[in-house]
């Protein structure tokens, strides 16, 4: 059931279009990804997830930097950011990365970004297709090394808010 939750999530993204809905998609998404059962808890330090996560967000934090979009939109725009973010990483690092986690942490890692960087093609175009496969790859490797989503949650958030400052 978790992995039809899974697909279907990721088709409904794939095919969303950008509007004023367009956040139930996401946030829908996210609570799928929530559905998939974790298969085993990894013992990882708070350290640890905080060093994790303290990179992605420097990663996005530089890379926002040299490479600055042009976003408009506002407050609003940030908090939908967010929640985007931590909508998308529930979905694709705890959901789908927990599905293909029993083939092993590279299948899951390379899975979780290739699919990630799949369904932001019809909103940013196959230009995009190479820096959304680099985070996703950037955030399932925080997925691995944390032992959580929620590191990734937090980087993801991060970068979708700074992309509108």
């Amino acid at each position: 059931m978790s992995a039809l939750a899974i697909a279907l999530a990721t088709v409904a993204l794939a095919v969303r279009t950008v509007g004023d809905w367009s956040w139930l998609v996401v946030v829908s998404g996210g609570a799928a990804g929530l559905t998939v059962p974790v298969m085993r808890t990894i013992d990882r330090s708070t350290m640890r997830w905080l060093v994790v996560t303290a990179a992605g967000v420097a990663l996005f934090a530089l890379t926002r930097t040299l490479w600055a979009m042009q976003i408009s939109g506002g407050r609003a725009a940030i908090v939908v950011g967010v929640v985007a973010g931590v909508a998308e990483e529930a979905l694709f690092r705890r959901g789908l990365y927990g599905l293909l986690e029993r083939w092993g942490a590279h299948a899951a890692v390379l899975g979780s970004a290739a699919l990630f960087g799949l369904v932001h093609v019809p909103l940013y175009g196959w230009r995009a297709l190479p820096l959304d496969v680099a985070a996703g790859l950037v955030f399932g490797w925080q997925r691995w090394s944390s032992g959580s989503w929620t590191a990734p949650a937090c980087t993801h958030a991060f970068a979708n808010a700074v992309q509108y400052l």
